[in-house]
């Protein structure tokens, strides 16, 4: 399994979010290669991100098809394309990563929180975190599923190493790593729009 995280940002065209954030929506309908589409929309916190997207592939290839798909490049690429007239996208911090573990307990959440956390760690502190990582969603009470995992993009791509993502029937307080060797953002998510991961 692949996931693609996207972190999105905007410009202040409400009407063209809207549009945007409709023709997302169909992505799973769209592309018979996704497996699993989700949209989130990110609670304020005083950065740029305004929302994350989240597709899950069953590999390389199924994540290339993605990408080489019509409504991929023609539709939804373009709201990020400089001059297109749909140009509404301001920034995108993009990455994909393959799940060292997972625990799913509850599928059916009907009302849930949805949090993300990217970390950027250095090669030799990667093991302690990825440890620690483990350690903390395990020992949280009240995570129903979760997984983490360390990012495949090229050094360079993207700033994190690291992702851990959660699902909880209400808001949960992760004793995470903080250390001098890491950099940790956190991006809860304020309503799941899309299915689950």
């Amino acid at each position: 399994m692949l996931r693609r995280i996207m972190y999105l940002s905007f410009h202040p065209d409400p009407e063209g979010i809207a549009r945007w954030e409709a023709a997302a929506r169909e992505t799973a309908q769209r592309i018979p290669s996704v497996t699993a589409w989700n949209i989130s929309k990110l609670e304020p916190r005083g950065d740029e991100w305004q929302y994350i997207v989240e597709g899950v592939f069953t590999d390389v290839p199924a994540l290339q098809a993605y990408l080489a798909h019509p409504y991929h490049s023609g539709t939804l690429h373009q709201y990020f394309v400089p001059g297109s007239p749909v140009h509404v996208g301001k920034r995108a911090d993009i990455f994909h990563y393959e799940p060292l573990r997972v625990v799913a307990q509850d599928r059916h959440l009907k009302q849930h929180h949805h949090a993300n956390y990217t970390f950027h760690v250095e090669p030799a502190a990667q093991g302690a975190l990825e440890e620690r990582l483990v350690e903390a969603a395990s020992t949280a009470h009240g995570l129903k599923n979760w997984s983490y995992g360390r990012t495949t993009q090229e050094p360079g791509k993207t700033a994190w190493t690291h992702v851990l993502e959660y699902e909880s029937a209400a808001p949960v307080t992760l004793s995470l790593p903080s250390a001098p060797s890491s950099v940790s953002a956190q991006y809860p998510m304020a309503e799941s729009l899309i299915g689950k991961l």
